[in-house]
């Protein structure tokens, strides 16, 4: 059996699929693997904090289980907002923060790089590192491989990068990026991309997100 698929939208509603119709799902949030005695999964559920999360699939008629699926989320982005790019006039630039690992952002090919990204994440938070997500398809060109990212209290004064360098082995290996810093209080995040994998001059992005203290 296929282990389930756990997704949380950009405003706290957890789901949990499995792969085929009339299998039960069990769940956990506590950390522990999930059995059939375990909360059976009803529907969707609204979550907004950070959440583990994990979930496995049975098939009574086999009277067989998944393998467990296993999701970590940070705090909600429903209170996040694009500042740069604009998105009046780039509004594609909104699916870096849609939580929709299918939807890819790429900057202009035009303007070459190196790009930024301002995020105000609608609040003061105390900030430990950030993610990137690379396209998640067959292509993958624009992935981005060098990169710097700054954090502001009120997005006028920036000062030094918290974290900047490349992400290691991303061509061959194009998966979440979980970085992590020295924890930093502000609420915009600046991320510039400096180089893609394949020098082509521009970038991609499936989701950015950050990791809170």
């Amino acid at each position: 059996l296929a282990e389930p698929v756990i997704r949380r939208n950009k405003d706290g509603l957890v789901s949990i699929e499995a792969f085929d119709d009339g299998l039960e799902i069990f769940y956990a949030m506590d950390g522990t693997v999930p059995s059939r005695t375990s909360t059976k999964y009803k529907g969707p559920f609204i979550h907004k904090n950070k959440l583990d999360i994990s979930a496995l699939a049975y098939d009574h008629l086999a009277g067989k289980s998944s393998a467990v699926s296993i999701r970590q989320f940070d705090i909600c982005k429903t209170r996040w907002q694009i500042v740069q790019p604009d998105p009046q006039i780039y509004p594609d630039v909104e699916k870096i923060i849609d939580e929709n690992e299918t939807t890819i952002w790429s900057s202009d090919r035009k303007a070459g790089l190196p790009t930024e990204i301002v995020i105000d994440l609608g609040e003061q938070l105390d900030i430990a590192g950030f993610t990137y997500l690379p396209p998640q398809g067959r292509w993958i060109g624009g992935t981005i491989v060098q990169y710097e990212v700054y954090i502001s209290s009120n997005s006028k004064n920036w000062g030094a990068p918290v974290s900047m360098g490349e992400f290691s082995n991303i061509k061959n290996n194009p998966v979440l990026q979980s970085i992590h810093f020295n924890p930093v209080k502000g609420q915009f995040m600046r991320f510039k991309a400096l180089k893609d994998i394949n020098n082509e001059g521009f970038a991609t992005i499936a989701e950015l997100g950050i990791i809170t203290n």
